[in-house]
């Protein structure tokens, strides 16, 4: 592929790597993390675990530099080791990882994960937009599912600042432009967003591993004399996996998957590390556990900031109420879901019952979808071209959007509106896109071929059996009910050796027969 241009200086300019001093890594732990092949799978980002050919063109003799703020043992030796460190020479500076003015929770996600009402907790019931926000950072750990937790949020707005970018999403693969505006919004104390200033971080789903949680964790609290909350929202399932008999080696890697070796078919779930699952299983102190995993059992790794109205919500009842500025979902042991606190005589039923149920009504779709998705795919492949490599397509149109649009039916597809309806998209996507969309469906539809509806089939001819004709009654003069009934003769008995009647034709033929038979 491309080579960067430092890649290029170190390789062909002397002089340049002559000018080099000194060598710092940031974030080292991405040396293990994301640069090495592990569990069967390969490196998700290969060349951080390189750096160690870089080291050997600059030049061993030249001082290099790792930090990280999650060092644990087993992370720790591979970093040495890659980046050609003479533990003879090298010199560990150790500081607590702990954030003493953050506190902890987990929390149990009610539903599905698409239920996106259990991030209602970010926005407060009723909210009019008189007053300013509480800053929060929601990690998740799939595109489209950051997308649709963005249109629910907005959903919470009134109506005036929905998709004005009160909440709003960001990725990779969003154009170059996009990413500017959202991170100089995010940033600019006069827009009401400032990156020192984040209260929450809540991470929607079970991350694979343990610093992939106390990394994000570290977005909150940022600014001096500041606290903040870190919420692990985590699946249900979590609490099911079976740890006791593991095949795993976890001391030289605790977050090695509880399942063994994965594919990039293994689901999520067993993708989970054993430090992860272990930890969301315990009961004992989220602080020291976290301490433990990152070998940092000082003092200050326990440490708490006395404006923290508690450490985790590992330590007696928390009042969940006061902690976030909206509602918590939760379900009860009847499995009715509430908004509220467990603890919160007060709370409100999520889903109410509205009386009687009324039948389903069938939804229609369209036929001869295949057609539709393919021309789709085809124009956001032509898009790709178009946009360059800043944009990304499927960010203007999904997987999922696809099959959205191809399923619904033409009568539902009336309108560029009614397209942006569909998608649940937003005005700025709807004065991008909708109408184009729209005019491709409008005229897929005017140019297909109808389909020909079978008729009912022939009625086959009826074919029925008559029961034998009966014969008609005797035309003989009925008989009195009264007459006397003439009795009927009684069966002649053949004695051998007595008089044969003549004339009667059956014993005639028998004793033929008996003659010949020598009887």
């Amino acid at each position: 592929g491309h080579q960067p241009r430092l890649s290029r200086y170190i390789a062909e300019d002397r002089k340049f790597v002559e000018r080099i001093g000194r060598i710092h890594v940031d974030e080292a732990h991405f040396i293990y993390t994301a640069g090495k092949e592990k569990y069967s799978m390969p490196a998700f980002r290969e060349a951080w675990g390189r750096l160690g050919e870089a080291r050997i063109k600059i030049g061993k003799r030249i001082p290099v530099q790792a930090l990280s703020g999650t060092q644990p043992p087993h992370i720790k030796k591979v970093i040495i080791n890659d980046l050609l460190m003479n533990e003879k020479k090298l010199c560990s500076i150790k500081l607590t990882s702990n954030r003493h003015n953050t506190n902890y929770l987990t929390w149990k996600i009610v539903g599905d994960i698409t239920d996106y009402r259990n991030l209602h907790l970010a926005i407060p019931d009723g909210y009019t937009g008189d007053s300013k926000l509480r800053k929060f950072v929601i990690f998740h750990d799939n595109r489209e599912q950051a997308a649709a937790a963005t249109r629910a949020l907005n959903e919470r707005l009134p109506e005036h600042l929905r998709n004005t970018g009160v909440v709003a999403h960001y990725h990779s693969m969003m154009s170059k432009l996009y990413l500017i505006r959202i991170f100089d919004d995010f940033s600019n104390p006069n827009g009401g967003l400032d990156v020192e200033d984040v209260d929450f971080v809540v991470q929607y789903g079970v991350p694979r591993d343990v610093p992939t949680f106390l990394q994000r964790a570290g977005r909150a609290g940022r600014s001096l004399g500041s606290t903040a909350t870190a919420l692990l929202l985590y699946e249900r399932a979590v609490k099911d996996i079976d740890l006791s008999n593991l095949t795993v080696d976890t001391v030289a890697d605790p977050d090695y998957p509880h399942v063994g070796a994965i594919t990039t078919r293994t689901k999520k779930l067993d993708r989970t590390g054993v430090a992860m699952a272990s930890i969301l299983q315990s009961s004992e102190c989220l602080r020291l556990l976290f301490a433990r995993y990152l070998g940092d059992l000082e003092t200050p790794a326990l440490d708490f900031d006395s404006k923290l109205a508690f450490c985790c919500d590992r330590h007696g009842d928390v009042d969940l109420k006061t902690v976030f500025p909206g509602p918590l979902l939760y379900e009860s042991s009847m499995g009715i879901k509430y908004f509220g606190s467990p603890t919160d005589p007060t709370s409100t039923m999520a889903d109410p019952p509205h009386g009687e149920k009324r039948a389903a009504v069938r939804n229609k779709y369209r036929r001869n979808q295949k057609e539709l998705i393919i021309q789709l795919k085809q124009w956001r492949y032509k898009l790709a071209t178009e946009l360059g490599p800043a944009g990304s397509p499927s960010f203007v149109l999904s997987d999922r959007d696809v099959k959205l649009l191809a399923r619904a039916h033409p009568t539902a597809v009336t309108s560029a509106s009614s397209v942006t309806s569909i998608l649940d998209q937003t005005p700025e996507w709807h004065n991008d896109w909708a109408s184009i969309l729209y005019t491709m469906i409008e005229t897929y539809d005017r140019n297909r071929k109808p389909t020909k509806v079978k008729g009912p089939a022939p009625k086959k001819a009826k074919v029925t059996q008559r029961p034998p004709s009966i014969p008609p009654p005797s035309s003989s003069p009925s008989r009195s009910p009264l007459a006397p009934v003439q009795p009927r003769p009684v069966p002649r008995r053949i004695v051998p050796g007595a008089p044969k009647p003549d004339g009667d034709p059956f014993i005639v033929r028998r004793s033929a027969r008996l003659r010949q038979l020598g009887l």
